[in-house]
């Protein structure tokens, strides 16, 4: 299991990112989840630290971006489709037994744009039905059972 995630500051751009110790490993796909098919090869990008000498490269077959050697407290751009995206370090995240937690999974998965708290509203409802709609073989009715929480921290890998 991973100490930190790591989440890109952006609700245009579906991605799952990943810290295992100071790399960060980020995947461009067309839709959120774990399916290597969806991933965006052959991207051209640009990793900016502040600091450091820009890295340029373009993703591979699974639509993966690799951040080697990354500071945690140094601001971290990506540069990728024309547009940037601030990388930021996230603590562990709430359980899935909470509804902070849940939002905050949606939330990472670009489902979700509002606030994390404990507050189940419509647009909370709509982010779960959007998640059950995209994911087969999950029950679409808004809330968030076992099923859906599992998918939920599975897709997230927290």
């Amino acid at each position: 299991m991973f100490e930190d995630l790591v989440r890109l500051i952006s609700h245009s751009l579906n991605s799952l990112i990943a810290r295992r110790g100071t790399t960060v490993e980020l995947y461009v796909q067309k839709c959120p989840g774990e399916d290597a098919a969806t991933g965006i090869s052959g991207v051209d990008y640009t990793i900016r630290i502040d600091g450091q000498t820009p890295v340029t490269g373009t993703t591979g077959n699974d639509g993966k971006i690799t951040i080697s050697s990354w500071n945690l407290a140094r601001r971290c751009i990506v540069e990728i489709f024309d547009t940037e995206y601030e990388i930021q370090n996230v603590p562990l995240l709430e359980p899935d037994s909470t509804l902070e937690g849940i939002k905050r999974r949606l939330q990472i998965l670009n489902y979700y744009q509002g606030s994390i708290n404990s507050s189940m509203d419509l647009e909370t409802e709509r982010s779960i039905l959007n998640f059950q709609a995209d994911n087969p073989n999950l029950r679409i009715d808004g809330v968030a059972g076992t099923n859906t929480k599992n998918r939920l921290t599975s897709a997230v890998g927290l």
